[in-house]
């Protein structure tokens, strides 16, 4: 006897064995699918949170998390996200934090530190100092395994914490600075290069405390420090000198960069970024340098910017957002930790309201000030980059990476009423300047 059998059945089950049963996938088909929920589901969240008034990358952020084991739990590694993936994606993300800090480069211009380095010093030291400061009592308060891992010394943890306090993320203050109409004021050019030089401490510190975990000694900290001196000497003084010599012999040179030299560029910010890495430096360093070498003719870095902006801040960047949220289970969170979580985020937060402070002794007034530190506060996702590198030099224990999860998304929350407060306090100072002065009454 001949048995039919529906064809809805037949289709289900070709559907099953060729689609969605993952165990029969290769590990690219399981990273397209896992490149695909990641595109999608940071698209959808950062668009509710830029209707919600805040940042993208705070929802971008938020889509990690919840592609992560926090909702999905253990099928989330074997199933949805394993590691064979989540190395190409690893990648992937690398790729666009250099591609990232390589454009944050080319909005710097060094000829803005003209008759301001001593008023960015201040800022940038300030900003940097005043959170390791803070990070001393912090030490002392989150004790537990979570936070702090067995046999990291007190030096290293303090370092770190001041490190991740430290942070200023400087793509995103640029970004801010372009939406609220403020670049080109005197407030974007100290920004700027306040923010620029804040990352390049920040990195060292957490570079030192490093080195003190390993017990390395101070002659191994410094002769880094020297070689990667001399290696943004290269570039900012040689790549320098090179363009000028070009563009002497051909004026036209660096209207626009044609596609070899394109391509040469997307070399050197690789290059650059294995270098920073060898280091032992974070690979967004080199890049970040090579941007700022770059020739200032705007037309020029608009044509380098322009082709590397889309795909890095729509597709690169929220993997790289996506691996973060990987790296947090919620799960982990327990009553004993929130005291914990709390005093870290506080502490982020407060170390930059503190050293922005110093806003007011370099000549700007009280709105100034407060948009400085709202600017400086900002961490964006260069937090969650110090987290993992903590995470991968075993500094950083699982309760304190949530806590700086945590930390990323309270400061980019934090921007927009910052500025709106800086803004009524600048209305107020206008309108007061505006008021008739009383005259004193003269006798008959």
């Amino acid at each position: 006897m001949v048995t039919f059998q529906p064809v809805i059945l037949d289709f289900g089950s070709w559907f099953h064995n060729h689609v969605t049963n993952t165990t029969a996938m290769t590990s690219i088909q399981k990273t397209f699918l896992a490149l695909v929920a990641v595109l999608i589901a940071a698209r959808l969240c950062g668009g509710i949170a830029v209707k919600l008034g805040q940042s993208r990358v705070v929802g971008e952020i938020i889509a990690g998390i919840l592609l992560g084991p926090s909702v999905f739990g253990p099928a989330h590694d074997s199933v949805l996200f394993p590691q064979a993936s989540r190395d190409i994606l690893n990648i992937l993300g690398s790729i666009g934090l250099m591609f990232l800090m390589f454009v944050a480069g080319l909005d710097l211009d060094l000829r803005l530190l003209k008759g301001r380095i001593p008023r960015v010093l201040i800022i940038s030291v300030a900003s940097v100092v005043v959170p390791i400061l803070l990070g001393i009592p912090v030490s002392y308060l989150v004790t537990d395994p979570a936070f702090k891992l067995p046999g990291i010394s007190n030096v290293a943890f303090i370092l770190m914490l001041g490190g991740a306090f430290a942070v200023s993320a400087f793509p995103v203050a640029v970004l801010v600075l372009y939406e609220r109409k403020l670049m080109g004021t005197e407030l974007a050019n100290l920004t700027v290069a306040a923010a620029a030089l804040i990352t390049l401490l920040m990195f060292l510190v957490i570079a030192q405390a490093a080195d003190v975990a390993r017990h390395a000694s101070a002659s191994f900290f410094l002769r880094r420090f020297g070689l990667f001196v001399l290696f943004s000497l290269v570039l900012l003084v040689g790549l320098r000198l090179l363009s000028n010599r070009l563009e002497a012999q051909r004026p036209d040179i660096f209207e626009k960069a044609t596609p070899d030299l394109f391509v040469v560029l997307m070399a050197l910010v690789v290059l650059t970024g294995w270098i920073t890495s060898r280091l032992d430096l974070n690979i967004m360093l080199g890049p970040f340098i090579l941007g700022a070498a770059m020739p200032y003719r705007q037309s020029f870095r608009d044509s380098l910017r322009a082709p590397i902006q889309q795909i890095t801040i729509l597709v690169l960047i929220p993997v790289f957002l996506a691996l973060s949220g990987f790296s947090t289970d919620l799960h982990l969170i327990k009553p004993a930790l929130l005291g914990g979580i709390t005093i870290v985020v506080v502490a982020g937060v407060l170390g930059k309201v503190i050293g922005g402070f110093v806003g007011r002794f370099v000549g700007l007034d009280t709105a100034a000030t407060v948009k400085l530190i709202a600017l400086t506060n900002a961490k964006g996702l260069m937090v969650l980059v110090v987290a993992l590198q903590g995470k991968q030099l075993g500094l950083v224990g699982p309760g304190l990476f949530i806590a700086l999860v945590v930390l990323a998304i309270v400061s980019n929350v934090l921007i927009s009423p910052l500025m709106s407060l800086g803004n009524r306090l600048e209305a107020k100072a206008a309108r007061m300047a505006a008021l008739p002065v009383a005259q004193p009454a003269m006798d008959d």
